[in-house]
């Protein structure tokens, strides 16, 4: 795992990043909401190399071509939320992505069983447990980075592409490959669009209500 907290780190890792067939990718943020939350680090590789960026000190523009690549294979768990952490707060917007949460959904068909956050996938195919008690660390962290919060941030890029291997195989032997493909390729769509919200017509929609709020009386 390499700490990143200067451009020419950060410069010297694209082509290491450029050469690798597909690359993982996982934020840590202060919350949830990308309008009112901030970036705190960008973790890009795979098993044999993990890049953990500091988004408050480095300039993340490097990474926009590689990650806007749509020949680079993109692997991520709940895609949607790093997508819009990265389209708003970065101004990157991923495409060419592979979900595993997604894909999880997908072949266990509605069954709940244990969830599907990334802990919970992963010792479905494994049967090894990953503690996630470091993420509540982030919310609204500031100042330094101990090493174990590095350390789990590294670990999020690790382990979506062993999971994403046992899956594709499971997706072939269930012939559900084009059913995961389809559901990670819409998924940045679905991002974006939440992103950019919809008008409403104010006016209309308050008649609405008034004239429910009226059916509503007469109802009762």
């Amino acid at each position: 795992m390499t700490y990143v907290t200067t451009n020419e780190q950060l410069q010297a890792a694209i082509p290491v990043l450029a050469a690798l067939p597909r690359i993982v990718v996982d934020t840590e943020t202060t919350g949830l909401d990308p309008f009112t939350e901030s970036l705190l680090l960008v973790q890009v590789g795979d098993e044999s190399v993990q890049y953990v960026i500091d988004a408050r000190k480095v300039d993340l523009a490097p990474l926009k071509p590689i990650l806007e690549d749509p020949t680079k294979p993109k692997v991520l768990h709940n895609a949607k939320f790093d997508y819009k952490m990265l389209a708003h707060l970065a101004d990157i917007r991923l495409v060419n992505v592979a979900d595993t949460m997604l894909t999880e959904m997908v072949l266990e068909n509605g069954r709940l069983r244990k969830g599907f956050g990334l802990a919970a996938v992963y010792e479905r195919y494994t049967g090894k447990s990953v503690s996630k008690a470091m993420q509540t660390s982030f919310i609204n962290h500031s100042g330094d980075f101990t090493k174990t919060q590095l350390d789990y941030a590294a670990a999020d890029v690790i382990l979506p592409i062993q999971i994403l291997r046992r899956q594709m195989t499971k997706a072939k032997q269930r012939e559900l490959i084009h059913t995961v493909k389809l559901e990670s390729a819409v998924v940045v769509a679905i991002a974006q669009m939440e992103l950019n919200g919809f008008l409403v017509d104010q006016e209309k929609w308050r008649e609405l209500v008034a004239a429910a709020g009226v059916r509503a009386t007469e109802i009762r």
